[in-house]
């Protein structure tokens, strides 16, 4: 298998052989650089077969963070809990 551009995209293994009536998961990851819409292909290449194979892809990528805050709305920067040792809960 090959992506139609380099753009971050790996494949999980990246080659395979695949027996008749079978089928197999692959692991496909995407390391994104900025947030946005990413549009490509996957070509799939098999031995003996006279028609290409091609997987469209779309994925959105968005930021994402979390993040505490009080009653008021205010973002807390920092929490101080005390000593805790392990098993401690928190009220």
């Amino acid at each position: 298998m090959e992506v139609s551009k380099d753009v971050g995209i790996t494949i999980e293994p990246p080659f395979h052989t695949l027996q008749p009536k079978k089928k197999t998961k692959f692991l496909i990851k995407y390391q994104f650089e900025e947030p946005g819409i990413f549009r490509g292909q996957i070509h799939i290449k098999s031995e003996g077969m006279v028609s290409k194979n091609v997987i469209d892809v779309t994925a959105t990528v968005v930021d994402y963070f979390v993040f505490i805050t009080t009653m008021e709305g205010l973002q807390v920067k920092d929490i101080n809990l005390g000593t805790m040792y392990f098993g401690d809960k928190v009220t």
